[in-house]
C-alpha cells in the first residue's frame, strides 16, 4: 500500500467506517484491507473532486467530521506559514499529523501546536525586506557608492513554496520586523538565484555554507568585495548578531580608508612643498648667476666711462665724516613714517659681497631716497646685525634687464622707473 495516512482516513470516511480507535498507520491499513475485501462496491475509492453517493443517514455526521479534519490537514501542508492565535507569533509548518502541527519559530525554537490554534499566512503576505531591483553587480556598485553593507540572499531555485526547513526558516527570519527594518535602513538587500550569479561571485557568496545562503558582504570597490559572514539564517538572533558585527566591520574599514586617504593627502602636500622648494632654489641660483654676470659686464663700462679715481688716503677724519653721514641718513629712515598699504615697491639690494637687504618704499618716492638708503642700509634693522660693507663710491643698476640708474634718475619716481611692485638692484663698487 502506498497511501498516506490522510488518504487512508479519507477512504475509510467515504465508506462510513469508524477508525477513531486506530492509533497506528498499520491499524488503518488493516481496516482498509477489510473494507476492500468485503466486495467490489466497498473497494471503490472516491476522488476528492467527485461527489460521492449520498451516504446513509446514520453515517452523515461521521463523514462531515472526517471531511472537516481532512480539509484541515490539507490546509497545513508541509512548508507553509502560519500565525499562532494565542500569542500572534509567526511560524513555519514542517508537517501536520492529525490535528497537531509541528511549527518552527524565528527564534530557533519549535513546538507541536493544535491546528485549531493556527491561522494560515500566504507566502506573498510575508513582509520580507525590499530587494534591490537589478543585478548583483548593480547592487554591489550601489552599496559601494553609498558606503553601505550588502546583504545577499541566494537560493538554489525560484521556489513558490519553502519546502526545505532551512529556506523556510530563513524566509521567516527575514520577515521578522526587527531583521527587516535593520536591513532596509542600513544595507542594500539583494535576493536572487544561484544561476543569476557569475561563477566567482557564487563561489565567494556560498563558500562552505551551501545553498540557500545569506551573506554579509563588504564592497571594497565597484568590482571587488569581501564576504564578512554567512549566518545560516534559521535564527533571528544569529542573523541580527552577524549583521551588527558586519556593520562594525564596515565602519572600521571606512575609518581606515579615510585615514589612508588623509595620510596620502599629507604626503602629497609634503612632496609638492619639497618640489616647490627645490624649484625655488633653482630659480634663485639662476637669478644670482644672471646678476653676477651683469655685474661683471658693468665693471669695465664704469671704469672706461669714468676712469679710475685717484686713490686718496683714508684718514680717520674722512672715515668719521662718512660714518656721521650714514648715521644721519639712518636716523631719517628710522624716524620716517612706515609705508602704508597701497601702491608700493619692494626693493632687494644685492651687495658686492653677495649679501642682500630688502626694504619697502612708496611707489611715488624719488629714486634719490633709494640711493640714500643704500648708503646707510648697514645701520638699519634690515641688516639684521650683519657687518655689511658698503663701498664709499658705488653705482646702482637693475639686475635684469640691465639698466644703470645714475644722477639723471634721482628725481624720478620709482613708478616712473618701472620699479613697482618689486625689483632687484645691484650695488656696484666703483671706488677701485
Amino acid at each position: 500500500m502506498g497511501q498516506s495516512v490522510r488518504e487512508i482516513k479519507a477512504i475509510l470516511a467515504a465508506h462510513g467506517v469508524d477508525y477513531s480507535h486506530c492509533c497506528e498507520k498499520s491499524e488503518l491499513q488493516a481496516l482498509l484491507e477489510q473494507v476492500e475485501s468485503s466486495g467490489p462496491e466497498a473497494s471503490v475509492q472516491v476522488s476528492p473532486t467527485v461527489e460521492p453517493a449520498s451516504p446513509a443517514p446514520e453515517t452523515h455526521a461521521a463523514e462531515q467530521e472526517a471531511a472537516s479534519m481532512s480539509m484541515g490537514q490539507m490546509e497545513w501542508a508541509d512548508g507553509t506559514f502560519a500565525t499562532q492565535r494565542s500569542d500572534g507569533r509567526r511560524c513555519w509548518v514542517e508537517f501536520a499529523e492529525d490535528k497537531d502541527v509541528l511549527c518552527h519559530f524565528d527564534d530557533g525554537t519549535d513546538a507541536v501546536i493544535a491546528a485549531a490554534d493556527l491561522d494560515p499566512v500566504p507566502e506573498d503576505a510575508l513582509q520580507r525586506p525590499t530587494a534591490f531591483a537589478g543585478t548583483f553587480e548593480d547592487a554591489r556598485t550601489q552599496a559601494f557608492h553609498s558606503g553601505r553593507l550588502l546583504v545577499a540572499e541566494v537560493s538554489s531555485e525560484d521556489r513558490h513554496r519553502f519546502e526545505s526547513k532551512r529556506e523556510g526558516l530563513r524566509a521567516l527570519v527575514l520577515a521578522s520586523e526587527e531583521v527587516a527594518s535593520l536591513l532596509e535602513e542600513n544595507a542594500v538587500f539583494w535576493r536572487g538565484r544561484a544561476d543569476e550569479l557569475r561563477v566567482p561571485h557564487l563561489q565567494q557568496l556560498v563558500g562552505n555554507s551551501g545553498l540557500p545562503t545569506l551573506a554579509m558582504v563588504l564592497p571594497l570597490a565597484v568590482d571587488a568585495m569581501k564576504v564578512l559572514s554567512s549566518p545560516d539564517g534559521t535564527s533571528k538572533d544569529a542573523v541580527v548578531d552577524s549583521f551588527v558585527q558586519a556593520l562594525e566591520d564596515v565602519e572600521v574599514h571606512q575609518e581606515a580608508a579615510q585615514a589612508r586617504a588623509l595620510s596620502e593627502d599629507v604626503q602629497l602636500r609634503m612632496a609638492q612643498d619639497e618640489e616647490f622648494a627645490e624649484a625655488l632654489a633653482v630659480d634663485r641660483a639662476v637669478q644670482e648667476a644672471k646678476e653676477t654676470a651683469v655685474a661683471e659686464q658693468l665693471m669695465p663700462e664704469v671704469s672706461q666711462s669714468e676712469g679710475k679715481r685717484p686713490a686718496t688716503p683714508e684718514t680717520s677724519e674722512e672715515q668719521e665724516r662718512l660714518a656721521k653721514m650714514c648715521r644721519r641718513l639712518a636716523d631719517e629712515f628710522l624716524q620716517g613714517s612706515p609705508v602704508k598699504d597701497g601702491s608700493r615697491s619692494r626693493l632687494v639690494l644685492k651687495l658686492p659681497t653677495g649679501e642682500r637687504v630688502e626694504r619697502a618704499f612708496c611707489a611715488e618716492q624719488n629714486f634719490s631716497s633709494v640711493r640714500r638708503w643704500a648708503e646707510c642700509c648697514a645701520l638699519l634693522p634690515e641688516a639684521n646685525g650683519r657687518n655689511l660693507q658698503i663701498p664709499a663710491d658705488f653705482e646702482l643698476s637693475t639686475a635684469f634687464p640691465t639698466r644703470r640708474l645714475g644722477a639723471e634718475d634721482s628725481e624720478k619716481t620709482l613708478s616712473e622707473l618701472g620699479l613697482v611692485p618689486s625689483a632687484a638692484l645691484l650695488l656696484i663698487d666703483t671706488s677701485a
